[in-house]
Formats: structure tokens, sequence, C-alpha cells
């Protein structure tokens, strides 16, 4: 499992998808390689795959956190909101002060348009990992859409500092937020070719909208492989 893991880090899915295959096919009774197995899947863009070693996750440990919080994402690419929304909340009753599971419920608020409940998500989400950029930049996200200036400033400036040594989508969605369009346009680049799973992400990220027509945007969403959609 800990190789697994490195391998990912490393962005060696292929090694990844082998090795965790193989533990698959010893010993099909633990939960954990099949979650890690369906975040193979994501990155590859085989996102129907990773549906399946998800709920096989569950099926086996339903008190698995991270699989409902994975399978959240992912029905949140695929638009299936209602189903993301029950994921997420079931990632948040088993981990309650992890600030990631509201990070991606606050997200799917923002994207069917419900922005208050968003807000509110998002805010509680920061307050839970003040250290975890990732609701900050969101919360810029919705406050820049709304006009609401010194809010998103304010939320920019808790970004700063806590963006050293974050990858790619990250640095991604922070240039977009600040406007900085080649920037964030080359971090998704190099974030697709590594993991083109993430062209499904990127889809509907509210921190995107203002390059939606870009053409560089638009090419790599022109790579989407809509057989994976439900």
């Amino acid at each position: 499992m800990a190789l697994g893991n490195v391998y990912i880090e490393q962005n060696r899915l292929m090694d990844a998808l082998v090795l965790f295959e193989h533990l698959i096919a010893r010993d099909s009774s633990h939960a954990e390689p099949f979650n890690s197995l369906g975040h193979v899947y994501f990155c590859l863009g085989r996102l129907k795959d990773a549906l399946q070693a998800l709920q096989r996750a569950i099926d086996l440990d339903s008190n698995l956190a991270l699989a409902h919080q994975n399978l959240g994402y992912i029905y949140s690419d695929l638009e299936h909101y209602n189903e993301a929304v029950l994921a997420f909340q079931n990632s948040i009753r088993l981990e309650p002060k992890n600030a990631r599971p509201y990070h991606g419920l606050g997200l799917v608020y923002a994207i069917v348009g419900d922005e208050p409940r968003a807000i509110n998500i998002l805010q509680f989400s920061s307050m839970l990992d003040p250290v975890y950029v990732g609701p900050c930049i969101s919360l810029a996200a919705i406050y820049r859409g709304q006009g609401r200036e010194a809010a998103y400033r304010a939320q920019i400036q808790l970004s700063k500092p806590l963006m050293k040594g974050q990858k790619n989508y990250t640095h991604a969605r922070f240039a977009a937020v600040c406007g900085n369009v080649d920037e964030a346009l080359d971090c998704l680049e190099k974030l697709v070719a590594q993991t083109p799973g993430y062209r499904w992400t990127i889809r509907h990220a509210i921190d995107f909208v203002a390059i939606r027509n870009h053409p560089r945007y638009l090419r790599l969403l022109g790579e989407l492989d809509f057989s994976e959609s439900l």
C-alpha cells in the first residue's frame, strides 16, 4: 500500500495501477486498496472504473471516510450532484473535524448556484483547518464573482502564504482567481498531461469561470472521453 501511494505522489500512475490491482488479486477483502485503486482510475480518466472501485471499498468498510469523500468528487465531476452531496455528508459524518469533505460539499453547492450555503460551508472548512488553502481559494472565486472586492482580496491574502509546495491544480486555481491567465493555463496543461482525469474536475470548477472561453482551456476539455460519463 505505502509503495503504491508513493507511486501516486510521483505520478507513476501505471506502476500504481499494477501494484493495487496485484494487491487486490491476492486479497480482495480489504477496503483501502480499492479506495487507492479508485483514485488511480480517476487520475487516468477511467471514472466508471473509479466509481466501481470506490463503491467496493465502501461495501467492504462503510466507515472508510476517504472513500466516501473520493466518491463525492467523482459524482460531482459527472454532474450527479445529489449523490455527491450524500457522499460528502457520509464522509463528514465519519470524520466531522476533517476540513476536506466540507470543502467538497461547499463546492457542489457553489456549482449548482447555492452560493449562500456554499459560503457557510467553505468558511467552516477553512475554520477547521486554517492551513488548508482549498476553501480560501474557493471563497475568493465566489466573492470575485459576486463583486465583493474586499472579501475577495482578504481570501487572496490568506491564501498567498499557504501556496508554497502546492501541486499544479491548486496553483492553477489560485492563478486563475488572481487573474493570471497564462500561469493558470500552464499549470492546467501540466496537470492533465500527468493526470488526465482532472479534465472532468476543471470542467465545472468555479475558479476557472473567467477562462472558460480561452482556446487553450477549450482544447483541454476537447479531449474529454464522454464515454466515461454515466
